[in-house]
């Protein structure tokens, strides 16, 4: 299987309305003395003997009907479109789900979860939910910003109108005079096969692109640095395979159809904010409590909630967002628990002799090791470990003052980080 469908198995579909794999090619429309319609009829009789093809179900008196009136739009249980068009929009759905589940079951699902989220129910702007640090070491990965990556996006997903008309014309060479593709027909041949793709006026239409690039662009700009491979979504065959010889030469397409909300909806819902503080509010950990408390504060203050970047859920994604990509990045930011004051005057009794060498060890060791990692890897926030005064992010490529606080005593005799001030 995974010669065709790839190690990450999905299904493979061909660009929207056209379906060489499936009889009729077009969006289940059959005219009158075309050939899609001679192969239909074909398939009918012999499916009157074949111990499989017996099983078949087909529409009744459609011979006469196509003789009538001289085109027919193949009917699925009642409905208006035809049994192509309805296993599209099954794959489409069930491809959805494949998606976000490969999202949750990925190891770099907690740091990017709630930007991906925030992105498919149109919380505005990516700044407010990636530090600018993390957009940049995106951006270097990608060798794009996000407005590149859009009209990247925009080009390959418009670049399946030429790769669904050569596939029609190099289908019906095969079908109509058994050659390897259109470019081996001669003018008459070539005639022969333009007129049956042009039965249709909307042979050509092309509605694998307009107005979804956007959205698609942030995912690639968020996951795609992580190892998420985002053309991998798409059901349209391309270049990602290289064993399926399909007129292989286009890339990646990014392309949905019409079908982008059964991709996006599922996408949206891999972390569900209000279930998980409503969980956290039940933590014996106060830490955690006073963090579920602030986002649950910023849900209340923005009103009613919609999916599509509604109330306040925006805002509380932008709050935990950043916090996971910090935390990703060894930076903790930690509320203050209900009942104690955040801005206590620092003490004035001298360092004990404790007290001094530990600051002596922390400027030795970020004189060494500029990134503070070494030490974030235990003083991070462990409530088993003792919260060091590290200073964050902004330890690399500071001076020694700025680097380190010293530490001094509280009245429980712990260390707590003094308040001195920070040069400009």
């Amino acid at each position: 299987c995974q010669t065709c469908h790839g190690k990450e198995l999905r299904p493979n579909w061909d660009a929207y309305n056209f379906w060489a794999g499936q009889l009729p090619f077009n969006r289940d429309q059959l005219f009158k003395d075309s050939v899609e319609a001679k192969l239909y009829f074909d398939l009918m009789e012999r499916a009157k003997t074949d111990p499989r093809l017996k099983y078949l179900v087909f529409p009744e008196d459609i011979k006469e009907r196509l003789e009538r009136a001289g085109f027919v739009q193949l009917p699925h249980d009642g409905e208006s479109d035809g049994p192509g068009v309805h296993m599209f929009d099954q794959l489409a759905d069930f491809n959805g789900k494949k998606i976000a589940q490969s999202l949750k079951d990925d190891p770099g699902f907690q740091k990017w979860k709630y930007a991906v989220v925030a992105m498919s129910r149109g919380c505005g702007d990516l700044k407010n939910f990636i530090p600018d640090a993390d957009r940049a070491a995106l951006e270097k990965k990608l060798g794009m910003t996000l407005d590149q990556l859009t009209a990247d996006t925009a080009k390959r997903q418009q670049s399946l109108r030429d790769f669904k008309e050569e596939r029609q014309k190099n289908l019906f060479a095969r079908v109509m005079f058994a050659k390897k593709d259109f470019a081996s027909l001669d003018d008459e041949q070539k005639k022969a096969v333009m007129a049956e793709i042009e039965r249709r006026p909307d042979g050509r239409e092309n509605k694998e692109s307009g107005g979804n690039e956007e959205w698609v662009a942030k995912m690639r700009y968020i996951l795609e640095p992580e190892g998420v491979v985002v053309s991998n979504w798409s059901m349209s065959l391309d270049s990602n395979y290289p064993n399926v010889k399909l007129d292989m030469k286009y890339g990646p397409t990014y392309t949905f159809a019409d079908l982008l909300e059964n991709i996006q909806r599922p996408v949206g819902g891999i972390a569900d904010v209000n279930k998980e503080i409503e969980d956290e509010l039940k933590s014996s950990d106060p830490t955690v409590v006073a963090q579920a408390e602030a986002d649950q504060k910023l849900l209340k203050e923005g009103g009613a909630q919609s999916y599509y970047g509604g109330g306040g859920i925006c805002n509380a994604l932008a709050a935990r967002s950043q916090r996971a990509y910090n935390k990703a990045r060894g930076i903790v930011a930690r509320p203050t628990p209900a009942g104690v004051k955040p801005d206590c005057p620092p003490k004035t009794d001298p360092l004990d002799e404790t007290t001094k060498v530990a600051n002596k060890v922390s400027v030795a060791l970020l004189k060494v090791y500029k990134p503070p990692a070494v030490c974030l890897k235990c003083h991070s926030g462990d409530k088993s470990v003792t919260d060091f005064a590290f200073d964050d992010k902004e330890t690399s490529g500071a001076d020694d003052k700025r680097q380190t606080r010293p530490f001094q005593r509280t009245a429980g005799g712990t260390p707590r980080r003094a308040r001195t001030p920070r040069p400009p």
